[in-house]
């Protein structure tokens, strides 16, 4: 054997007269990098020079396999048929698909074109990878277009308030000026107010509590909010960070009563001197309302009364719960 030999040969197939090789550095001692386009078919071995009389080299097993089956007259499907690990959608396709293509599709090329093997190597050729660019723009609007959103779960919880305020955030992106929501709190103390963008042009989010008492009978703007609220949360990105969003949703408990009855919502064109306190003065009067209609003094006289009432019901029956 030849102590230089820079290939050796994984599959020959003798009707054909075809090999695959995997091509070595000069001393044979390994398979050479990427960059040598380290495999290839060869054809037509002169046993006597020791030469092949062409080879197409590779830089990939994968494809140097398909061609070689190929050219040996064989369809040879990767893996078996089988999906790759990192693959979840696949097509493939075969000579004879191409071969149907130029003989009956003349309505696109104008006359039958003959499936000769050159005619078929040509179209492979001419196609490359341009077929698979076309395949996945294609696939992207198929994914968009087929997909329902309402049938997966947001990560928002299960009120329909919050996935209303998720998907009004999101509406967000690429506006200019601020959309600020109000909605009460659960237990009257005070409102919600929330800002999106917060920042001409940005896309970020800004979540607010602010107390009942803290709402004046003066104007209110934006910026206010940071001295008289407590910011709840602040997503700088939304887009970026879509899991700060769903966090919040998920753990605030006030949330369901985001685009209720009870709350506001308006457009704020000028952030730094756009009043926004009538919004929160009329959310703040169901507040009023709601700790009037939950006094905790009177709560807990009733629940005194209650726990008298049972003890005594509990005495007439006996020592018996009723």
């Amino acid at each position: 054997m030849n102590d230089k030999l820079d290939h050796f040969v994984l599959e020959y197939d003798d009707a054909s007269g075809n090999a695959l090789l995997a091509m070595t550095e000069g001393d044979g001692s390994r398979i050479a990098d990427g960059a040598g386009l380290p495999y290839a078919l060869a054809r037509g071995y002169d046993a006597d020079a020791r030469t092949w009389e062409s080879i197409e080299p590779f830089d990939d097993v994968t494809r140097a396999k398909l061609r070689y089956e190929k050219a040996c007259g064989r369809e040879y499907v990767p893996t078996g048929g089988k999906l790759y690990d990192d693959e979840f959608i696949t097509l493939r396709w075969r000579r004879e698909d191409i071969s149907d293509s130029l003989e009956s599709d003349f309505g696109h090329f104008g006359v039958p074109i003959p499936a000769t093997d050159e005619n078929i190597e040509r179209a492979l050729d001419q196609l490359g990878n341009h077929i698979d660019d076309a395949i996945y723009e294609a696939g992207w609007d198929v994914i968009h277009d087929r997909l329902d959103v309402r049938s997966f779960d947001l990560g928002v919880g299960h009120s329909k308030q919050a996935k209303e305020f998720y998907e009004q955030v999101f509406e967000c992106d690429g506006d200019f000026y601020p959309t600020v929501n109000v909605w009460p709190a659960v237990d009257g103390s005070g409102v919600h107010v929330s800002v999106c963008p917060v920042t001409f042009a940005e896309r970020d989010l800004a979540v607010y509590k602010v107390e009942a008492g803290k709402i004046g009978d003066g104007p209110i703007t934006i910026p206010d909010l940071e001295d008289i609220g407590t910011r709840e949360v602040h997503v700088d990105d939304f887009t970026e960070k879509p899991e700060e969003v769903r966090f919040f949703l998920r753990t605030d408990g006030d949330v369901y009563l985001f685009g209720s009855s009870l709350g506001k919502s308006l457009a704020v064109e000028d952030a730094d001197e756009e009043d926004i306190a009538p919004a929160l003065r009329e959310v703040r009067t169901y507040c009023k309302d709601a700790t009037e209609k939950r006094d905790p003094q009177l709560i807990c006289a009733k629940a005194q009364a209650a726990a008298a009432k049972s003890a005594t019901a509990e005495g007439d029956a006996g020592g018996k719960k009723l």
